[in-house]
């Protein structure tokens, strides 16, 4: 079987590719702490700097980058440093490291995110799209996406942007699951800003069926479902789906108070990102959940 290294393996999403790729892949969980993983072999790193890891990846068929704190918390200087930093530093150690082998990755996929997009509510951004936003996390993207394109030139390269993950773990999906099981799922903000989502065993999938095998697909790909919605048309399937007739709606304002106190920031849900999978879809990507509706009664069933 070829090899494919996951960097960042013990995360959300990485917990779910890796018996994903387990299936047809022999997989080395690249970890900082130690994990035990039914179908994958557990190598430990510092997160930061190229060390004996490196055999790993000669020969290999693909690495995958996951790596990088989560933007889910509050964005003040210490937090900005530590997003920026987890992100910049681990492609740059993954990217020296491909570039140091022999015999070098034929794929490398690398995490990304459609924050790079400027905000639109009329005019879908798909990958062809050269404008971006300048905000802290567009910023962040932006430097994300240069530490790995400037390394291992001879290798495809993918930048997943990845989208909102829906999930029972981690991520939005059980919180918002939570407020709407207590009526408080109405609109968020005004309601008319677009939610883009994606279910994680799509996400998985996706990885293993299309972006690792296709060798057409190269550079930035939104990972995201093909089902465009509003943050009003989610909270409406999730009221649905959790048999709940209404939800109080949280007005801007309110939401910002309310991301004070639980230690997040509100732009993170008021943000109106209008992003098109349009690699995904060129590709004929099979998607499991390709309705927002689909995802949620999946998730809301177990």
């Amino acid at each position: 079987m070829e090899k494919v290294i996951v960097v960042g393996a013990n995360g959300f999403i990485g917990r779910h590719l890796v018996p994903t790729l387990a299936e047809k892949y022999e997989v080395v969980a690249l970890t900082r702490r130690p994990e035990s993983f039914d179908k994958a072999r557990n190598v430990l790193w510092d997160g930061k700097t190229v060390g004996d890891w490196i055999e790993e990846l000669e020969g290999a068929y693909a690495v995958i980058n996951l790596s990088g704190k989560s933007v889910n918390c509050r964005h003040n200087e210490k937090n900005k440093a530590a997003i920026l930093n987890s992100r910049v530093d681990t492609t740059e150690a993954v990217g020296q490291a491909i570039e140091s082998c022999e015999n070098l990755p034929k794929v490398w996929l690398n995490s990304s995110g459609v924050s790079i997009y400027k905000e639109s509510y009329e005019t879908p951004q798909d990958e062809s799209a050269t404008e971006f936003d300048d905000d802290f996390l567009a910023e962040v993207t932006k430097k994300w996406e240069a530490s790995c394109m400037k390394y291992a030139k001879d290798c495809r390269k993918v930048t997943m942007r990845t989208s909102v993950i829906l999930g029972l773990e981690d991520g939005s999906y059980p919180l918002i699951a939570k407020l709407t099981k207590l009526y408080a799922g109405g609109k968020q903000g005004s309601g008319k800003q677009y939610f883009p989502w994606m279910h994680v065993n799509d996400f998985c999938m996706v990885v293993r069926d299309t972006l690792l095998v296709k060798d057409e697909i190269s550079g930035p790909v939104n990972m995201c479902a093909p089902d465009l919605v509003t943050n009003a048309e989610f909270m409406a399937e999730m009221r649905r789906a959790h048999n709940r007739s209404f939800g109080i709606p949280a007005p801007a304002f309110l939401l910002k108070i309310a991301s004070a106190i639980i230690g997040t920031e509100a732009s993170l849900v008021l943000k109106s990102s209008y992003v098109d999978p349009k690699v995904l879809k060129e590709n004929d990507a099979v998607f499991a959940f390709p309705k927002i509706g689909e995802a949620i009664d999946d998730l809301a069933s177990r």
